[in-house]
């Protein structure tokens, strides 16, 4: 189920640069973690943002000649921090994103 959501989402409107994937993924970062951090957060919104964050993270990951597609998601939490840990070691600035939480 997760697979298909963010199969679907990534469909929508995936024609950004490589400046915007960065400035997505950055804004993604803030929300999953403002989203993480409050218990008052319902569970519809939590996978909304999840999907939005990996939606961004895939986009960026690409840019960077990285395998990454949806279907890698059946573990959704250890293919996320896969692609962050080889982002981080490509980009200081997606580090220094990922630090911040």
């Amino acid at each position: 189920m997760y697979v298909d959501l963010l199969s679907r989402a990534l469909a929508i409107a995936d024609d950004a640069d490589c400046r915007r994937a960065v400035e997505d993924f950055a804004d993604a970062t803030d929300r999953l973690h403002l989203c993480q951090s409050d218990p008052y957060v319902g569970v519809e919104e939590v996978v909304a943002v999840e999907v939005e964050y990996d939606r961004a993270l895939l986009r960026l990951a690409r840019f960077f000649g990285l395998d990454a597609s949806p279907e890698r998601f059946t573990s959704p939490g250890s293919e996320r921090q896969r692609l962050e840990g080889a982002l981080a070691e490509r980009s200081p600035l997606v580090h220094t994103l990922l630090a911040r939480r």
